[in-house]
């Protein structure tokens, strides 16, 4: 018996340390990865329209660049790029932990109008007593949605309904969440994953947002300076191909919006659906029996 005891410690701790480790690298690419994609953006979207701008209107000469002698030696050149390397990773996952904490609720809003089957309002997002249609996580008509689609069991486990939203929290969702991983980390794995396609697709769609911005300000700085030039005398301006980065730049923007847009909200309701059904799993086949104490709906409603 001890030494059975003695191994599940062992595995737990292990699963303990993988939960963690797997933690980290979420974490960390969640917020490394659009950062990374961002600044590398910003350069033909903002930098070099308007750098092009500002050399061609002052010149080469009225500008004072300082003399650097550029190293040969490799051991040089390496102790240059490595911490230059560094330095730009450093930005990058702060930039984009910028973006990675951001509300993912605009980003689903978004999402919900540009899928079309939501216009027959049958979803877990419907009009509010004939007004506005909330889309706010956990969503306000999820009970009706299970009800209408015979998943009683875990319709029952909804503290709120339509006639009554008061119990509606984002504290549910994440009571259950604490609740699954301190009980079954193993059985967390699939749900953290969820969350971190949500935040890294919710994280992109900022920066697509950010960078389709970007480009329209970074192009009308460039033809800005090219009508300047115009009337400034002794100013030679000419269109080059470099007017063409912010505009591809914006397209690819705007692309990568659509994409995230078109499944976004999807991914939102996938994510309350796996919560739910895991703990319920769990209740009722005694691995947590009391993962919903606190949580429960003040009455249940039989099919």
């Amino acid at each position: 018996m001890i030494e059975w005891d003695s191994e599940s410690s062992m595995a737990l701790a292990t699963g303990a340390s993988r939960g963690s480790i797997r933690d980290f690298i979420v974490e960390f690419l969640g917020g490394l990865v659009p950062g990374i994609a961002f600044l590398c953006a910003m350069i033909p979207a903002f930098l070099l329209p308007i750098t092009t701008a500002v050399l061609s209107l002052f010149g080469r000469e009225h500008l004072v660049f300082p003399n650097v002698d550029l190293p040969t030696s490799v051991g040089t050149i390496l102790f240059l790029i490595i911490p230059g390397i560094v330095a730009f990773l450093v930005f990058a996952y702060i930039a984009g932990h910028l973006f990675y904490r951001q509300d993912p609720k605009i980003a689903d809003l978004a999402s919900f109008q540009r899928i079309p089957r939501h216009i027959h309002h049958d979803g877990m997002c419907r009009p509010v007593r004939g007004g506005d249609t909330l889309v706010e996580f956990p969503y306000h008509f999820l009970k009706q949605y299970l009800l209408d689609r015979g998943i009683y069991y875990l319709a029952n486990r909804v503290p709120w309904d339509e006639n009554n939203f008061k119990r509606r929290a984002k504290h549910f969702a994440n009571a259950l969440k604490i609740r699954i991983q301190i009980e079954q980390p193993a059985k967390f794995a699939i749900i953290a994953r969820n969350e971190a396609h949500i935040r890294l697709s919710s994280s992109m769609w900022y920066v697509c947002k950010v960078l389709w911005w970007a480009s329209w300000i970074g192009l009308g700085c460039y033809l800005l300076g090219y009508s300047f030039s115009k009337v400034i005398p002794h100013v030679s301006f000419a269109f080059s191909p470099v007017v063409m980065l912010p505009l591809l730049t914006a397209s690819g923007a705007w692309i990568g919006r659509w994409a995230i847009e078109r499944a976004l909200h999807y991914q939102r309701e996938r994510e309350i659906l796996f919560i739910l059904e895991t703990a319920h799993w769990l209740c009722i086949s005694g691995r947590a029996k009391n993962i919903f104490d606190g949580l429960e709906p003040q009455h249940t409603q039989e099919p």
